[in-house]
């Protein structure tokens, strides 16, 4: 099988993608966060049935406050990945499964990779044959851009360039050289730490634990520690950590500049289009 889309129905991809799309809507109109929703089904290529595992799910920025916590995120909480591990573990032998995550939007290449994480997890542990994971999305990056003012074009291109020749730049020094509170932070871990140094001077520390939330790697972990200790202090945009640098790694650290992007701004519940799009994973 060379594409997935070869053989799953139309109708249903339309159909999944649209919901997304009208939760999007609602989401935006509770002020919860962003026009974007995003779900997971699983569709069995011999029986034909489709299952739903978890909730839609959409932008939660604007409420949980932080700037990672984009609709896909959501979609691939702990409660919902380990609710599709189990489904797919029942499944017959027989089965055929196809994973479908939809959403409303073309994702982010942060949420690109969770989705890819997710693949790979999945057929790792023996739950899905490799090209079985399918993702298709209402509005193209040019979409989101023209209705919503978001675009993730520029991020994703600057996500192709080499290590540390983008956005995000990398310097390398020796632990020795680094705070001393860092420090304390990293020799005092076994597991994989990263640490925000925030403008104010604090530091917040985070912990990698994919065994509870396959994301949480230990940048992950730093970040949302951040923006929940900005929004404890009463900073509305918590998400916002211009000025933030990281360090992170237990040896050969690294430090370089974080730039958290602004991913909230005024909307209208305007849909956001149909131009459309799907993706593979392999």
């Amino acid at each position: 099988m060379h594409d997935i889309f070869d053989v799953l129905p139309d109708d249903i991809l339309k159909t999944l993608v649209e919901e997304t799309d009208e939760f999007a809507i609602k989401n935006v109109q509770s002020g919860k966060g962003g026009p974007f929703g995003a779900s997971v089904h699983v569709y069995d290529l011999v029986s034909g049935d489709l299952t739903m595992i978890g909730d839609l799910e959409a932008n939660a920025v604007i409420d949980k406050g932080m700037g990672s916590a984009h609709a896909e995120d959501q979609a691939m909480n702990p409660e919902t990945v380990n609710a599709l591990k189990s489904y797919l573990e029942s499944l017959s032998k027989h089965s055929d499964a196809v994973v479908i995550f939809s959403s409303s939007g073309e994702s982010c290449p942060a949420c690109h990779s969770k989705e890819e994480i997710l693949n790979r997890h999945l057929i790792d542990e023996g739950l899905l044959k490799s090209g079985r994971f399918a993702v298709t999305y209402g509005a193209t990056y040019a979409d989101t851009a023209n209705i919503a003012g978001f675009n993730d074009e520029p991020y994703h291109r600057d996500m192709q360039k080499p290590k540390g020749s983008g956005m995000i730049s990398i310097d390398r020094d020796n632990i020795i050289n680094i705070p001393d509170e860092v420090r304390q932070i990293f020799e005092q871990s076994d597991v994989p730490v990263s640490v925000i140094a925030l403008p104010d001077g604090r530091f917040i520390a985070g912990y990698e634990d994919r065994d509870a939330d396959l994301m949480a790697t230990s940048e992950v972990s730093a970040i949302r520690a951040a923006t929940q200790k900005l929004r404890a202090d009463g900073i509305v945009e918590s998400w916002v950590l211009g000025g933030a640098s990281r360090a992170f790694g237990l040896c050969g650290v690294s430090m370089g500049g974080c730039n958290a992007m602004d991913c909230c701004g005024s909307f209208n519940g305007q849909k956001m289009g149909n131009t459309g799009g799907a993706r593979y994973f392999k």
